[in-house]
């Protein structure tokens, strides 16, 4: 039978600092597609391909954050014969509060994943917030969880860079000023999070969303 305790079981006595994916880690992903799609039914087809893109960037590094974005507004583009411009408007100015506004309406933080963090902040252990979407921040605080509480927070924006690349995991490390052997990994996709603490040194902690 399934335990739904997964962040209680987490022993983090031998870390110094902890990476916590942010979406299907922290809270599930249950529905979230389609309440995206319910916000504004118009751009169902543009949210398909922003997905869709995304999953084709994997692993990919840019070098910056404005060479990523040309990539990827190029990419989504040519998927759906939209211009770059009018796409990149549409993704910052719309999908992205749409899902913060998703995320504040119809979730909340997986269960003990608010206790974990404040058990990284009793015993003084480092925490990063690193998420595959910018707004970071925003989307943290949007379920329900104090961003004071959470230490550092990352994107693909910071680094021009999608999991599970490399450069960005150490980048992470450095900003926590902390060894990579000593860092937990903590996230609900071996083949991102998970492929991206191996190649960095780090351990990896799998949270298992199969029965979210």
């Amino acid at each position: 039978m399934f335990n739904r305790d997964q962040f209680i079981k987490i022993d983090v006595s031998k870390y110094k600092a902890v990476i916590l994916d942010l979406d299907g880690t922290l809270y599930s992903l249950r529905n979230l597609a389609l309440h995206l799609v319910l916000a504004y039914i118009p751009d169902a087809l543009l949210c398909l391909n922003e997905h869709l893109t995304r999953k084709d960037m994997r692993g990919c590094d840019f070098g910056s954050a404005d060479s990523y974005l040309d990539h990827f507004f190029d990419r989504m583009a040519e998927r759906t014969g939209r211009e770059n411009s009018f796409l990149r408007k549409w993704f910052f100015d719309v999908y992205m509060p749409n899902m913060c506004g998703s995320l504040k309406k119809y979730y909340k933080p997986r269960h003990g994943a608010l206790d974990f963090i404040k058990r990284l902040n009793a015993n003084s252990i480092k925490l990063a917030i690193y998420s595959d979407y910018p707004n970071v921040k925003e989307k943290t605080a949007a379920i329900g969880i104090d961003t004071d509480l959470c230490g550092k927070f990352f994107c693909p924006l910071d680094f021009g860079a999608q999991k599970p690349a490399l450069r960005p995991f150490l980048e992470i490390a450095a900003a926590l000023e902390t060894q990579c052997s000593d860092i937990l990994v903590v996230g609900d996709k071996a083949s991102t999070d998970g492929e991206g603490a191996k190649a960095a040194g780090m351990d990896f902690h799998f949270i298992d969303r199969r029965y979210d």
